[in-house]
């Protein structure tokens, strides 16, 4: 889920438009771009049966828009907001059920160097292989 939930934020124009290839799962890496999306997998429940599992998890993820302004960081969160809620397909061998955004809030962080917004996002992801 995790890769292809990049790729379908790659494939949107909105969003590559505003990040370029700027998505990273957990981190922020050292010398990239100011501006980008982080996004940090909060839970993964399977689903089951009485038989046992079944190929279909729902996640909670996180989704971070950041830039050292505010506007830009407001603009890729809309971005993000547009492509993922109620979004339902098939990405990179990945069927998505349905992503819902829960909630949204805002906030930023001070390095010493550089202020960074932040339009923080939960999102709940139905996922499972596409075979």
């Amino acid at each position: 889920m995790e890769t292809a939930l990049i790729q379908l934020m790659l494939a949107d124009a909105g969003i590559a438009g505003l990040v370029g290839t700027t998505i990273n799962w957990s981190v922020i890496p050292q010398g990239g771009a100011a501006t980008g999306i982080v996004m940090f997998k909060v839970s993964a429940v399977p689903s089951y049966r009485m038989a046992g599992t079944v190929d279909l998890v729902e996640s909670r993820v996180q989704i971070d828009a950041r830039s050292p302004d505010y506007d830009t960081a407001l603009a890729v969160g809309r971005a993000v907001e547009a492509l993922l809620s109620g979004f339902k397909g098939t990405k990179s061998g990945v069927r998505f059920d349905g992503i819902f955004k829960l909630n949204e809030r805002q906030d930023f962080d001070d390095t010493g160097a550089q202020t960074f917004h932040r339009v923080s996002a939960d999102y709940q992801i139905w996922s499972a292989s596409a075979a």
